[in-house]
């Protein structure tokens, strides 16, 4: 191993590290703060319908990537694909956080996807995620984190501005790829499996961009209602989770090393919501999402494992 993965590894932990560390002495400063929960149908509710919303995110993943394999003109029923992933999801939960790109690629050779096509899409696919992310945040610090309701009266400027913003993170990885064919052909050769990868369709494009914001917000919209549900938090609106949520999602999505984003997301999500809702509540649903999106993630596991048992072998067109 050289010196520079050797730093990298270094760097990552480290950072990890600080971010569980971080979490853990808020939790135990904080702890008595977190509201307790009177449990109740609602409640009970509310969180079963926080697992469902996780385990039903892999079929919105799983059209993402029938799509981009299509644009390669790799072609597999939408079942089949949602099985891998549903299989493979919850991979990210080990360590290294890569765990589910190497079941996807695994079920995919054996369901006859090139690996190098595999590569492909899932690497298009994270740059897509990681250039989304990004522009909710860019989004996010410019609208100034804290004072959303004021800045949200000026809806004329904040349309243009996200409007601006949502055309960049559609079209960003369809340009990026053009700028890889002409600069590095050899890396696009490799990763299309002897072929130049293909720039996605516009109606990849913004089905893609559209499903991945859609369910950042969703995810927003989900932990909006633990924290009013759950923990009696009133303080934000749907808007300012989203907003905020896809800032942690993104810096525990990009971290490596962090199992699932585990710890970074958290510790985020502490900095960035303890000034709308309070800390105790903040620990409180940071703790109620993450336990929540394991669960989801190990019921579409088990979903995806019995279909695939269930089901016949997948008929490939492939060209």
């Amino acid at each position: 191993m050289n010196l520079k993965k050797v730093l990298f590894k270094i760097v990552s932990y480290g950072l990890v590290s600080v971010a569980v560390v971080y979490f853990g002495l808020q939790l135990n400063r904080h702890l008595a703060d977190i509201p307790p929960i009177d449990w109740s149908f609602a409640i009970i509710l509310t969180l079963v319908l926080s697992i469902l919303v996780t385990a039903l995110n892999t079929l919105t993943i799983a059209l993402n990537w029938r799509l981009l394999l299509r644009d390669q003109d790799v072609h597999v029923s939408l079942l089949h694909v949602w099985q891998m992933v549903a299989v493979s999801q919850i991979g990210k939960y080990l360590p290294g956080n890569v765990g589910h790109f190497a079941g996807r690629a695994v079920l995919g050779k054996e369901q006859g996807i090139p690996m190098g096509v595999t590569v492909a899409t899932t690497s298009i696919e994270t740059i897509w995620n990681i250039i989304v992310g990004a522009a909710l945040t860019l989004l996010a610090l410019a609208l100034g984190i804290g004072g959303f309701e004021s800045v949200l009266e000026d809806s004329f400027a904040t349309t243009e501005m996200l409007v601006a913003l949502l055309l960049v993170s559609v079209a960003a990885p369809t340009v990026g790829i053009m700028v890889m064919n002409r600069v590095f052909p050899r890396l696009s050769l490799k990763l299309g499996g002897g072929s130049l990868v293909k720039p996605p369709r516009v109606v990849t494009s913004l089905v893609v961009g559209g499903i991945i914001l859609f369910n950042l917000f969703v995810l927003g919209a989900v932990l909006k209602l633990q924290a009013t549900s759950v923990f009696q938090a009133h303080g934000g609106n749907f808007f300012l989770f989203a907003l905020l949520f896809s800032v942690a999602w993104i810096i525990g999505y990009v971290v490596p090393g962090s199992p699932g984003g585990m710890g970074v997301r958290e510790a985020m999500m502490l900095l960035l919501f303890t000034p709308v809702i309070g800390a105790g509540a903040t620990l409180g649903i940071s703790v109620t999402m993450r336990v929540t999106s394991i669960l989801g993630d190990g019921l579409a596991f088990l979903l995806g494992m019995v279909s695939l048992k269930m089901s016949p072998p997948p008929v490939q067109n492939h060209r």
